[in-house]
């Protein structure tokens, strides 16, 4: 299939396009006659159109054309005005796969290394996070728990000083998330967990420069601080890998220890 933006359409063809765009479900189920019907045309419109893009009939694109727009690469992933399903898929995950290979090109396998024989060493996982990054806290923490760790989430200031000052800082290992890294109570918190001596794994931005002070292992995550290019969903794409990434180096290394503590898990649940 040509790319839409090489062809030259004519008034009608690009009436045409558009309601394949937003019906192709639809389209893969619809004679040559409906299709023509349904866009105020005819059947040699429609013949025209398809071979245009560089099909051989009506049969082959109401075969291919699914699966032909989904696998298109768009210029970008920014979001622009009414723009079809087909594009927002392709947009979406176009950013996941280039958000990934970012994150994974500024990792280092030396400090993948530290980060796990931590995370081995530590008998309680712990998190720092306000807002919407508690959420992915709790997600890795149950994907901890999971794989055999004791997991907090600590989403008040007021509790995360606390921990910070009572904890035993040999049985710990806190990861903190954090978007910008430059929130004054982040910074403050992070002051007492390195004056403790805590291990502490920042996943930030590269911006978090000041944040990166107090921490023993930084993570770079992917942010942009622009909703038009979609900064949230490139962050949590690229701190959700970064903890799935360490999730299952963990798993792998305990492979059957944790395998045997989900069976004992499952067989407390179903009983």
């Amino acid at each position: 299939m040509k790319s839409n933006a090489s062809v030259h359409f004519s008034e009608l063809e690009n009436e045409i396009n558009q309601y394949v765009y937003e019906h192709v479900d639809d389209v893969q189920l619809m004679s040559i006659r409906q299709l023509a019907k349904c866009t105020y045309s005819n059947t040699t419109s429609i013949v025209r159109y398809c071979k245009k893009l560089g099909y051989s009939g009506f049969e082959e694109f109401k075969i291919k054309i699914k699966n032909d727009l989904q696998s298109q690469k768009p210029a970008g992933y920014i979001v622009t005005a009414k723009e079809t399903s087909i594009n927002i898929i392709n947009k979406m995950r176009t950013l996941n796969r280039e958000v990934i290979e970012k994150t994974v090109n500024s990792l280092s396998l030396e400090q993948l290394s530290r980060i796990t024989a931590a995370i081995d060493q530590a008998e309680t996982i712990d998190f720092i996070a306000y807002d919407a990054n508690s959420a992915l806290a709790d997600y890795a923490a149950h994907y901890f728990f999971q794989v055999g760790k004791i997991c907090n989430v600590y989403s008040d200031i007021d509790e995360q000083i606390i921990f910070s000052l009572r904890a035993k800082k040999e049985n710990h290992v806190v990861f903190v998330l954090t978007r910008s890294g430059k929130t004054k109570r982040i910074i403050k918190v992070l002051r007492q967990l390195k004056a403790h001596g805590f291990y502490t794994i920042l996943i930030s931005c590269s911006s978090a420069a000041a944040a990166k002070l107090y921490c023993s292992e930084f993570l770079e995550t992917i942010f942009i601080d622009s909703f038009k290019e979609m900064s949230d969903c490139a962050y949590y794409t690229s701190a959700k890998f970064l903890l799935d990434l360490i999730i299952n180096l963990y798993y792998s290394q305990h492979y059957d220890s944790v395998l045997k503590n989900d069976k004992e898990y499952n067989l407390i649940l179903n009983d």
